[in-house]
């Protein structure tokens, strides 16, 4: 009976180990100022500056809030996604370098790609995630992809062409903010951005014009234009033409560079989807 006994209370001790390593979930790693090998020459081939000259490698000094992502061939400048409710991650596709599997990424989330075609890849999800939450519209869409709380880089501050101090907002407690600072938030009783805070800071109100013409709106007015909804996904999810023109024109204006056509077939081509 003894010998019975311990034999239940090894394999017990043995269950619970196994099923101590079954629920771990790997760490995610964090990488101190990462620059991919490559990255010049990936952007010279899918990128083009807006007056469509080539993409000048000397200029992109490190840090600057454009260049850091096109660094981590993260041409959105997407950040990885918050685990899910079992603690389990959830990176975006071809987010491995290092050879990591709970998704590479700067210290500020920023996700590092191994290949920046799946950084489009990338967008067009969140994209299709935020419509198939109800956010239909070029407003709605501008409003959770660029939240007025944040800086243009997602920097926890950001100078606008005067040199004034901006503050990201975003899950910041305002204690941590000094009193009377510029902050990065949407202007009371739907107010106009001022022109200093579009500069520092993101204006969904603004980008959302363009975002609606290339989706397919068909309003007169850009008031009316950005609450229409957009079809931008075929049913099973697919992304439409419309959805590559809106991929252009964000990057065009949130990172200042224009994506090739190239670039864009090849994100259609290596679709994947990630709910």
């Amino acid at each position: 009976m003894m010998s019975f006994r311990l034999i239940a209370l090894f394999l017990s001790v043995l269950l619970t180990a196994l099923v101590g390593v079954g629920i771990s979930q790997p760490k995610a790693q964090v990488v101190a100022l990462p620059e991919q090998p490559g990255w010049c020459a990936f952007a010279q081939q899918y990128l083009r500056r807006p007056d469509g000259a080539a993409i000048n490698c000397n200029t992109a000094a490190p840090g600057s809030s454009g260049f850091r992502c096109l660094r981590m061939l993260n041409y959105g400048c997407v950040k990885q996604r918050s685990p899910d409710r079992a603690g389990r991650p959830r990176p975006h596709p071809g987010t491995t370098w290092g050879g990591n599997t709970a998704g590479a990424r700067d210290h500020d989330n920023h996700a590092v790609f191994d290949d920046p075609v799946m950084s489009g890849v990338a967008v067009l999800n969140i994209i299709r995630r935020y419509q198939v939450a109800g956010s239909r519209s070029a407003l709605a869409i501008a409003e959770r992809y660029s939240p007025w709380c944040d800086t243009l880089g997602s920097g926890s501050t950001k100078a606008d062409n005067q040199g004034r101090v901006w503050f990201r907002t975003c899950d910041v407690s305002t204690s941590r903010i000094p009193r009377g600072a510029l902050l990065c938030a949407k202007p009371a009783n739907n107010a106009p951005p001022s022109a200093g805070q579009c500069q520092a800071c993101n204006c969904p109100s603004r980008i959302a014009v363009p975002i609606a013409r290339a989706g397919g709106a068909s309003a007169v007015s850009d008031q009316e234009a950005i609450l229409q909804p957009l079809e931008l996904f075929a049913a099973d999810g697919t992304p439409l033409p419309t959805a590559s023109a809106v991929l252009r024109v964000k990057l065009r204006n949130e990172q200042g560079v224009v994506p090739t056509d190239q670039y864009l077939s090849r994100v259609s081509a290596g679709w994947v989807r990630q709910d």
